[in-house]
């Protein structure tokens, strides 16, 4: 059986915060993260990224590029531009053009106030039990 959850929807003070968070989970779950993109009018799926180094086997790491798939591709925005084609390789850069700060929405200040102001992701989260597999195997 396949288990495709949980994920949890964060934000993120700054776009190099977010980068690192959403490598490190996609190194840990083998999993896609989710970019709200366009200030969280839409969404795109991170599936891979390039890194400095590891993010398995160090905390020092910088990301350089993120693989991503766009549903809308290969259409787009009007305001926003043309869709990336599936599996493109962007360099953080160019990824922060499209996936930059959410801005407050007027329709749900609940939910908007958490996240105004950031760069959100929904990441896949490790299931508890992964999680205590992998510190008794450490």
């Amino acid at each position: 059986m396949l288990s495709y959850g949980p994920y949890a929807v964060v934000g993120f003070a700054t776009l190099d915060e977010a980068m690192t968070a959403a490598a490190r989970a996609i190194a840990s779950t083998n999993r896609p993260v989710g970019l709200l993109v366009w200030r969280g009018r839409h969404a795109w799926v991170m599936i891979g990224f390039q890194a400095s180094a590891d993010p398995r086997n160090t905390q020092n790491f910088k990301v350089t590029h993120a693989m991503v798939l766009d549903p809308l591709y290969p259409g787009g925005s009007p305001t926003w531009g043309r869709s990336p084609a599936p599996n493109t390789r962007l360099t953080s850069a160019t990824l922060g053009q499209a996936f930059v700060k959410r801005r407050m929405s007027t329709t749900n200040v609940v939910t908007s106030s958490a996240l105004n102001g950031k760069w959100v992701l929904v990441l896949p989260m490790m299931p508890v039990e992964s999680a205590f597999a992998m510190l008794r195997a450490a």
